[in-house]
């Protein structure tokens, strides 16, 4: 799915690049976008938010290109507004590119109902989603836990200043490197003494953005960079596509996107994913899921205790809980207080336990003691709801690869 995904904005990206600059950009940023937002690191291809927020976030880009500003069609900016709604349900910094729409608006012959367009697309597009999220699930919850939960604990355990900026740095250091040829055309563009182009200006000011809402977090994780990559892409492929660079110069920088393509190519089948280190030795998540998937009949619900998404899916087993991964936001590595994460707070193990008494895990597996994904610090001992509830109602079963994995008993200790 995450696949077709990346395919079709691709595509996208491609069509906005060649309305602006002809078919050699629409097929460049295309092949960019391609390049460059499964590079940098293993789990850029991952199916992270960002994958499915982009594709709409650069349709409504698109759209916004399709002439020039002062002639937008109400029903374009309706339409990119709903669409850059839409992308703010997959992850919220999509708002910042409502800047843009609001700007364009702003600029078209019939300002006021430019602006009405513009904000009733966004209210659609971010409002249906709500309706449904009201209709089938919890309104209060998503408030709680997308947002509140956010903005006191997932987003402060970054915004110290020395943490963030050896982030900043570092993980900015390294995008740079892998993306060569993308700053080559914003460099051509900022260097050139030609007048800006009103879709130049656009691109430029995306890119800005974008950088913002890679930033705004203050984790910098390698897959929110995957929000610069888009415009990044259109922007790098008009610039080649109209500079003056010679023959040699476009063919040197096509050697290096084929090159960092090849390289992941070749290096991704030898590093795991999930545990990102080279080696011949099995993952531990796999040899888990084995033994989860050998013990268990399909429909039986598990637990992990750890960030347990690739268990669950490997072993083809459902999790007994919505909770499918803890101690989010923290650095694992550095022992931080489980306090700073977003999803391990006092309102967390009273939902826990009641999801656990509607469905109750056949299979409790204990990652803290193999370490998988920094967990060893964190043992069970260390959350007494969760050491009470495996105490009264589980037995010791097996040890996998360093993992506990502990079955129900059919009668609770009291």
């Amino acid at each position: 799915c995450s696949l077709l995904v990346v395919l079709l904005t691709a595509g996208v990206i491609g069509l906005g690049a060649r309305r602006i600059a002809g078919r050699d950009a629409g097929l460049l940023a295309a092949l960019f976008y391609g390049v460059f937002s499964s590079v940098y690191y293993s789990q850029m291809i991952a199916a992270n938010t960002e994958v499915f927020m982009l594709l709409p976030l650069i349709g409504s880009a698109v759209l916004l290109l399709r002439r020039p500003f002062a002639n937008a069609r109400l029903g374009d900016l309706l339409f990119a507004g709903a669409l850059i709604g839409l992308a703010c349900v997959w992850k919220q910094v999509a708002l910042v590119n409502a800047v843009l729409l609001l700007a364009v608006a702003w600029m078209t012959r019939t300002r006021l109902l430019g602006m009405l367009a513009a904000l009733t697309g966004l209210l659609i597009g971010v409002g249906i989603p709500l309706l449904a999220v009201w209709r089938w699930a919890s309104l209060e919850g998503m408030w709680h836990w997308a947002f509140v939960r956010v903005l006191t604990h997932y987003g402060p355990v970054a915004w110290s200043p020395s943490r963030y900026f050896y982030a900043a740095i570092t993980t900015g250091a390294l995008f740079v490197v892998s993306t060569i040829p993308l700053w080559v055309g914003v460099v051509l563009r900022l260097r050139s003494t030609r007048a800006y182009t009103q879709p130049e200006l656009f691109l430029l000011a995306w890119c800005g953005l974008s950088a913002v809402a890679v930033a705004a977090g203050g984790h910098f994780l390698g897959h929110y960079y995957l929000q610069l990559v888009a415009p990044l892409s259109l922007l790098a492929a008009v610039e080649l596509s109209t500079s003056s660079l010679s023959i040699v110069w476009h063919r040197a920088l096509l050697a290096i996107t084929f090159t960092t393509a090849t390289i992941f190519l070749c290096l991704s089948p030898l590093m795991d994913p999930i545990e990102g280190a080279f080696s011949n030795k099995p993952a531990i998540y796999r040899a888990v899921a084995a033994y989860v998937r050998d013990h268990t009949r399909p429909d039986d619900r598990i637990f992990v205790w750890g960030a347990g998404a690739p268990i669950y899916e490997a072993s083809g087993r459902l999790c007994a809980t919505r909770f499918v991964g803890f101690l989010r936001g923290i650095d694992r590595a550095a022992n931080e207080s489980p306090a700073l994460g977003w999803d391990c707070g006092a309102e967390v193990w009273p939902l826990l336990l009641e999801d656990f008494a509607t469905h109750p895990p056949v299979l409790f597996v204990d990652t803290a003691p193999s370490d998988l994904m920094h967990f060893a610090r964190y043992p069970i001992s260390r959350f007494p709801a969760l050491a009470n509830f495996v105490s009264e109602r589980y037995d010791r079963e097996a040890t996998v690869a360093g993992t506990v994995i502990w079955r129900l008993r059919a009668t609770p200790r009291h």
